[in-house]
């Protein structure tokens, strides 16, 4: 279910950067050869030969965004973040263009003896363009992501392995940000005195020996093991009966522990 829901998010923001670089190719062009934002100092060259950049583009930019991290799934990370990214992969994007556009010559029309050129201020023009309409698509997909998750859509269903103090921390906060799109739907606490526990309305479901039952019957997909520092072993357990699930795994540490120990 996770994976299927990350396919179709991955496929949502391919979309959208895909509309947001050809729009801005014809913003581009518009700004440049329509508006004269700068001065032409010679005819308006043929559309035919830019035409021909749009595939290159469409082909190229999304698998460097992609192995720049912009199709994982960023919850919770801040828009800083993503727009650094994404200035770098546009970036290299825009050198790979101008590599090609410094080698690339377009057939000549019959009977035309000038060697054609692309013009480098439609070319910068396009860089500003891309950036701006790419941001702006993926910050409003995120924006829309969002809206929809505090309504109860898309949600990540988290299971927290361990009921103590940093349990529920890990619980308050994940309550606290519904727009990161998760919701917690149960602890595993091996403290008998537990048994019938519940915190803000999530309840401890069974043992940490019952993981996989509890993943299987809550179709879980996130496990977060909030077990502190001394029971490593028992940590070491769960992350055995869970290593052949499709579920995301995550080890939180106690920051407090870890200070006193001096470890990084």
């Amino acid at each position: 279910m996770i994976h299927q829901r990350r396919r179709q998010t991955t496929g949502l923001f391919l979309l959208v950067d895909l509309v947001a670089l050809v729009g801005a190719f014809f913003l581009a062009w518009w700004l440049r050869f329509d508006l004269h934002v700068i001065p032409l100092r010679q005819p308006v060259p043929p559309f035919g030969p830019y035409l021909n950049l749009i595939p290159l583009v469409a082909l190229t930019w999304p698998v460097i965004f992609y192995f720049h991290g912009l199709y994982r799934p960023r919850r919770g990370q801040s828009r800083v973040d993503e727009l650094a990214t994404l200035v770098v992969a546009v970036i290299l994007g825009m050198v790979i263009l101008l590599s090609f556009t410094a080698f690339y010559r377009p057939p000549q029309e019959p009977g035309s003896t000038a060697i054609f050129t692309y013009s480098r201020a439609f070319l910068g023009l396009f860089f500003l363009c891309s950036l701006t309409l790419v941001a702006a698509g993926r910050f409003g997909l995120r924006s829309v992501l969002r809206r929809l998750r505090r309504s109860g859509y898309n949600l990540q269903r988290i299971l927290i392995v361990g009921a103590g103090k940093l349990g529920k921390e890990m619980a308050e906060k994940l309550h606290a940000h519904r727009e990161l799109g998760f919701e917690v739907i149960g602890f595993l606490d091996d403290d008998p005195g537990k048994t019938q526990y519940e915190y803000r309305g999530v309840p401890v479901l069974g043992t940490t020996e019952d993981v996989g039952q509890v993943i299987e019957a809550k179709a879980v997909d996130q496990v977060q093991i909030t077990l502190p520092l001394e029971a490593y072993r028992k940590s070491q357990r769960v992350l055995e009966q869970v290593k052949n699930e499709c579920i995301d795994v995550r080890l939180v540490p106690d920051i407090f522990q870890y200070s006193t120990l001096r470890a990084s």
